[in-house]
C-alpha cells in the first residue's frame, strides 16, 4: 500500500496536540483528542489493507496479527522495561510496588480496563504514573484482534450498512454510559466507546471517491475539517463527558482530510518536517509520557518550569529517534526467521527487567520497606467486610470503629491500644470515605468505589445497632458532604449509644518518604510545619445539645515536634496518614488515656 505523506503529517498534528495537553493541560486543554485522531487513521490504514486482501482473496490472519506485532510490540516491550527499571531507582517501594504489579496488566495489553478501574485519567496522581499512556495502545491492539473478523464475516455489500449500525448502537451505548450512569469515568477507556473513532476510520474505505461537485468545494470543507481538529483540541477540556459526540468533530474533521486526499491542508501536511515527526509518532507517544511522569513524580508537583519543559522534550525526543530507528524500524524490517529469535529474546529480557527491577527497589531502598507498606487493608478491592482487633480473647465490648483511610492508618493503634488495656473494637473503613449510609452518592460518584462502599456500608449498618460506642475516625475538612450521612447516623441510634468523633492526626505540606528516602531522621533535617486537624463548624453546630454526641482530641500529649520523624524514626507513610510505627507509638503515649474515657463514657451511659 502506497505510503500517503499527508497521513504521516496527520499522525505529527495529533502526537504534537498529545505532548502539549500533557505537558500542561493549559497550553492545549482539548489535546487528548489528538488520541481519536490516531484511532481514525489507525481505522483507515489497517482496514484499508485487509478489505484489499479480502477481495482479492489473498489475506491471512496470521500475516495480518505479524504485522501488527512487529509495528507495535517491540517498542513497546523495550520501553516497559526501560520504564520498570528506572522506576526502581526512583520511586519509593509502596508507589513501585503499585507499579509492578500494574505490569501485569500493561504486557498484555489490557491495561486500559486496568485504569478505568482505579485512577481517573485526569485524576489528582494519574500524572505520576509512567504507563498511563498504555491504555490506548491497548485499546488499538484489542481492536486489531477484532477488525478482520468484522471484514472478513461480512460480504461486501453489508459491509457499509452494519458499519453505520455499528456506529450509532455504540454511540447510542455511551452516550447512555455518559449520561445516565455512575461509570462516566470507565467510558474514557472503554474499547466499545472508541471503536466508533475506529469505524470512522474504517468507513472512509467504503465510500465512493469524492465526485466532481465536491471536489470544487474541497479546499473550503478541508479548512472546516482542520478546524473541527484544531477547535477540538483549543475550546475541549478535561470536564466536559468523553468520548461519545465531544469526540465526533475531530474524528469526522480527520477523516474528511483523508478522504479528500488532494487539498492544499494535505499538501501541506506533506511537507518534510511534518512527515518525519509523522514517522517517529508511535515513538514519541511510548516515550514522552514517562519522561513527564518521572519529573513529576520526583518533584510532586504537575507543574513543569519553561526550562525544565525544553529539557525534557529534547530527553524524550531522543529516546524517541532512538526507539525509531534502533528497536522500531529494527523489528519491522527483520524477517520472520530473525524477527521471531530476536522478538524472543526481547520478551525474555524485558520479562527478567522487571521483576529484577522489584529486586533493585527493595535493595535500593531497604531500610525504607517496613515504614512505608501499604495501609492495613487499605487495598478496598480485596477487603471485604470487618475485623476485631484488640484484646479478642475477651468477650466483644461492641466498640465500633467506622471511617476512612485515616481510620484503616490507625489499626495499630487500636490493636495495640484494645491488648494492653483490656478493649476490643470491630473495625469498618474503606479508603476515601467512611462506610456511612446517607451519603451524597451524586456528589460522590466519580470519587468512591461504589460496590465496595455499598458492602461495608451494609456491614456497618448491621453493627451499628448492637454497638454500645461508635467511633468515628476520618479526615476532618470540609465537612458539609458527610452531614447527612451522620444525621443519618444519630437518627439510627438509641439514647443509650454513644457516638465519638476523634480528631486527626497533623497533615504536612510533602510526602517524606519522597522527600527524605530514609525512615532515620538525617543530620541535617529541618521540621515540616502543620497544621492541627478542626472539626467542621457545622458538625459542630449539629452536635450542640445531643448529650449522646463526643468530640476526642487524640494528639494533646503527642509530642509531633520533629515531624515527619519521631524519636529519629519516620513516622509517616506519606504527606497525610502516619505509618504502623507512628500508630503504635501513638498507642504508648495516648492509649491508656483514651481507653480509659471510653470506658467512663460506657459506665456513664448506663447510669
Amino acid at each position: 500500500m502506497q505510503l500517503r505523506l499527508d497521513i504521516q503529517g496527520l499522525r505529527a498534528l495529533a502526537v504534537i496536540l498529545v505532548i502539549l495537553f500533557h505537558i500542561n493541560e493549559n497550553l492545549m486543554p482539548g489535546g487528548f483528542i489528538g488520541v481519536d485522531v490516531f484511532f481514525v487513521i489507525s481505522g483507515f490504514l489497517i482496514s484499508k489493507s485487509i478489505i484489499s486482501q479480502v477481495d482479492k482473496k489473498q489475506f491471512s490472519l496470521i500475516r495480518f496479527f505479524e504485522g501488527r506485532i512487529k509495528r507495535i510490540v517491540p517498542a513497546y516491550f523495550f520501553m516497559v522495561f526501560i520504564v520498570a527499571v528506572t522506576a526502581s531507582f526512583i520511586f519509593i517501594p509502596s508507589d513501585f510496588d503499585t507499579l509492578f504489579h500494574q505490569v501485569k496488566r500493561i504486557f498484555p495489553f489490557v491495561s486500559n480496563n486496568l485504569f478505568a478501574n482505579t485512577d481517573d485519567y485526569f485524576g489528582a496522581k494519574s500524572f505520576e504514573n509512567p504507563y498511563l499512556h498504555t491504555w490506548s495502545l491497548a485499546i488499538e491492539m484489542q481492536f486489531y484482534l477484532l477488525m478482520p473478523f468484522l471484514i472478513l464475516l461480512t460480504s461486501k455489500k453489508f459491509r457499509l450498512p452494519l458499519l453505520i449500525i455499528l456506529f450509532f448502537v455504540l454511540l447510542a451505548y455511551t452516550e447512555y454510559f455518559l449520561l445516565f450512569t455512575e461509570e462516566e469515568g470507565k467510558m474514557y477507556y472503554s474499547l466499545p466507546a472508541r471503536s466508533i473513532e475506529f469505524f470512522i476510520g474504517i468507513g472512509i474505505n467504503l465510500l465512493p471517491k469524492p465526485s466532481k461537485n465536491i471536489i470544487h468545494q474541497l479546499p473550503v470543507l478541508s479548512f472546516i475539517a482542520l478546524a473541527l481538529i484544531m477547535g477540538t483540541a483549543v475550546f475541549l477540556n478535561k470536564y466536559v463527558s468523553f468520548p461519545g459526540f465531544s469526540a465526533l468533530p475531530a474524528c469526522f474533521g480527520t477523516a474528511f482530510l483523508i478522504w479528500a486526499e488532494h487539498t492544499k491542508i494535505n499538501r501541506f501536511f506533506s511537507q518534510p518536517l511534518l512527515v518525519k515527526i509523522g514517522n517517529w509518532s508511535y515513538s514519541l507517544y511510548l516515550w514522552h509520557w514517562p519522561v513527564l511522569a518521572f519529573y513529576r513524580y520526583i518533584h510532586s508537583k504537575y507543574e513543569i518550569a519553561l526550562l525544565s519543559t525544553l529539557l525534557l522534550t529534547i530527553i524524550f525526543s531522543a529516546l524517541a529517534v532512538f526507539s525509531y530507528y534502533f528497536v522500531e524500524e529494527s523489528f519491522r524490517r527483520k524477517k520472520k526467521k530473525k524477527f521471531y529469535f530476536n522478538f524472543g529474546i526481547l520478551t525474555v529480557v524485558a520479562l527478567s527487567f522487571w521483576y529484577g527491577s522489584r529486586l533493585i527497589n527493595t535493595r535500593f531502598y531497604e531500610n525504607l520497606i517496613e515504614f512505608t507498606q501499604p495501609l492495613v487493608d487499605s487495598n478496598h478491592h480485596q477487603y471485604n467486610g470487618y475485623k476485631l482487633i484488640g484484646d479478642t480473647q475477651i468477650e466483644d465490648d461492641k466498640f465500633l470503629v467506622i471511617g476512612d483511610s485515616h481510620a484503616l492508618s490507625l489499626l495499630p493503634f487500636f490493636n495495640k491500644m484494645g491488648k494492653e488495656n483490656q478493649l476490643n473494637f470491630s473495625s469498618v473503613s474503606m479508603n476515601r470515605y467512611p462506610p456511612l449510609s446517607g451519603l451524597d452518592l451524586n456528589h460522590l460518584s466519580r470519587e468512591i468505589d461504589l460496590p465496595v462502599y455499598r458492602k461495608l456500608s451494609a456491614v456497618a449498618d448491621s453493627l451499628i445497632p448492637q454497638s454500645k460506642i461508635i467511633v468515628i475516625v476520618k479526615f476532618w475538612p470540609d465537612e458539609n458532604e458527610y452531614l447527612s450521612a451522620f444525621q443519618h447516623l444519630y437518627s439510627k441510634i438509641e439514647k443509650d449509644q454513644q457516638i465519638v468523633f476523634v480528631s486527626d492526626y497533623p497533615h504536612l505540606d510533602e510526602n517524606p518518604v519522597r522527600e527524605f528516602k530514609t525512615a532515620v531522621e538525617p543530620p541535617d533535617f529541618i521540621p515540616q510545619s502543620y497544621a492541627p486537624s478542626i472539626f467542621n463548624s457545622e458538625l459542630l453546630n449539629f452536635a450542640q445539645g445531643k448529650e449522646n454526641i463526643h468530640f476526642y482530641s487524640l494528639y494533646e500529649n503527642f509530642d509531633f515536634g520533629k515531624l515527619p520523624f519521631y524519636q529519629d524514626t519516620l513516622m509517616y507513610i506519606d504527606e497525610m496518614h502516619i505509618n504502623p510505627y507512628g500508630a503504635k507509638k501513638l498507642a504508648e503515649a495516648e492509649g491508656k488515656k483514651f481507653s480509659e474515657y471510653l470506658k467512663n463514657l460506657l459506665i456513664s451511659s448506663k447510669n
